[in-house]
């Protein structure tokens, strides 16, 4: 998981006029303090601690339960914000070398 900062500047519309551009001024922040938070035999998880800057940061829990008999796997994240930044927005990007044909993904 990687978290990226970039500059917001509108052409036309507040927060919604996002163009290919904004990508080339991105500025990816450096991972914070990592702790294990969750280490039983049924769950696991850490928490990421990160500065984004000196008003600004996110604290996210990654966590991996063991599957119900009738549900499958997944990786939960949960995400505490304190944002305080003026015409940037925060992305986050999940590098993966992984193929396939089909994929189930949610945001809000």
């Amino acid at each position: 998981m990687n978290l990226t900062l970039i500059p917001a500047r509108p052409l036309y519309w507040q927060a919604w006029d996002v163009e290919i551009y904004h990508t080339e001024t991105r500025e990816e922040i450096p991972a914070g303090e990592v702790t294990i938070t969750e280490n039983g035999p049924l769950r696991a998880a850490v928490t990421v601690e990160t500065k984004i800057s000196s008003t600004s940061w996110i604290k996210t829990t990654i966590s991996l339960a063991a599957p119900a008999a009738s549900s499958g796997s997944y990786i939960e994240f949960d995400n505490e914000i304190e944002w305080n930044e003026t015409m940037k927005f925060l992305k986050v990007e999940f590098p993966v070398d992984i193929y396939n044909t089909e994929a189930s993904y949610e945001t809000q």
